[in-house]
């Protein structure tokens, strides 16, 4: 399995954030960073998860995009073709027409997606 970051920077360009996770042993985890203020696009602009997909040598149907908003993420991924999962963080957010593939509560219960959850021996 492939992971990439899609994110929209704010006060903290791209730069700063990949140093930042270089600097904890993230990183190498992700075979793609895709960051607003590099691209010029952000989400839920389907350029953006369109680089991160052209980034990762995947195709929209393979892949899922998992996100806490439902405008941007959401929105954006479904507009692009993939799946969508929406980290639901806080109540009371609703978007007209914005409906993900799967809701849940927090990153472990990714694994409970079919076809995610991966079978770990020691």
């Amino acid at each position: 399995m492939k992971l990439g970051i899609i994110s929209d920077t704010g006060l903290t360009p791209g730069s700063v954030i990949r140093r930042y996770l270089s600097e904890k042993g993230l990183l190498s985890y992700f075979s793609a960073t895709v960051f607003s203020d590099e691209l010029g696009y952000c989400k839920p602009d389907v350029w953006a998860f369109m680089k991160a997909l052209g980034l990762l040598g995947t195709k929209p149907a393979e892949a899922m995009h998992v996100g806490d908003l439902l405008r941007t993420d959401v929105a954006g991924a479904k507009a692009a073709g993939m799946k969508a999962v929406w980290l639901k963080v806080r109540d009371g957010e609703k978007v007209e027409g914005v409906v993900p593939d799967y809701v849940i509560t927090s990153l472990p219960q990714l694994l409970k997606i079919e076809g995610l959850g991966a079978k770990t021996e020691f």
